[in-house]
């Protein structure tokens, strides 16, 4: 089982910074945690 948590901004920088912020919750037997961004999110938008 895993936990995806979605970063709608879709910034890689921000993304990364959610993932390290998880990382204290992630313990042995638990389900894992990842997050994601959306490839077409507001960010990707702004950067075309």
């Amino acid at each position: 089982m895993q936990i995806v948590i979605i970063n709608p901004n879709s910034s890689p920088e921000v993304t990364e910074a959610i993932d390290e912020s998880i990382g204290a919750m992630r313990l042995a037997g638990a389900p894992e945690l990842r997050a994601e961004r959306l490839e077409d999110g507001s960010f990707s938008r702004l950067m075309e």
